[in-house]
């Protein structure tokens, strides 16, 4: 089904090839959102910004970096070696946290913020977990940080 709204925009159902192409291309689609590409630039971007954008998703994703703070604080080491590079993880310790809350609270996000911090947990070869990484890891939780904020998406008013 196809509406048209006041200002001319359609909006419409997905189609099942679409649903399964957007999981299909994830990482691609998760690589441009992060990188600032509108989610209203194509179908398949509007649909993994919007799982992006689930409470579930965003739940993982803290879970996921409440795991990485845990191992980085525990005196006994449960992995050999261990999951992420736990010395850069201590140094920015209370940015993770607040990275947590943020995607945790009950607020809109942005799908870029939350597709930053899915690309910083799934990059091994990212600073969260190699020491000499060319990318800076409080760098890119602040960057992440900042844009989960949805108004940091608008263009600046003229």
């Amino acid at each position: 089904m196809v509406e048209t709204g006041p200002w001319g925009v359609e909006a419409r159902e997905a189609t099942r090839r679409e649903r399964v192409l957007a999981r299909i291309l994830a990482a691609r689609l998760d690589r441009q959102l992060a990188a600032g590409r509108s989610p209203e630039s194509h179908p398949l971007l509007s649909l993994r910004a919007q799982r992006l954008a689930r409470p579930s998703t965003r739940l993982a994703l803290a879970r996921a970096i409440s795991r990485v703070l845990h191992e980085a604080s525990s005196p006994l080491r449960r992995r050999q070696p261990p999951l992420a590079d736990l010395p850069a993880v201590r140094e920015v310790e209370r940015d993770l946290a607040e990275l947590v809350d943020q995607l945790v609270a009950p607020v809109p996000v942005s799908a870029r913020g939350v597709a930053l911090v899915h690309e910083m947990l799934v990059d091994g070869s990212g600073p969260l977990y190699l020491r000499h990484s060319p990318r800076d890891l409080s760098e890119m939780i602040r960057t992440a940080t900042l844009a989960l904020d949805p108004i940091a998406d608008w263009p600046a008013a003229a």
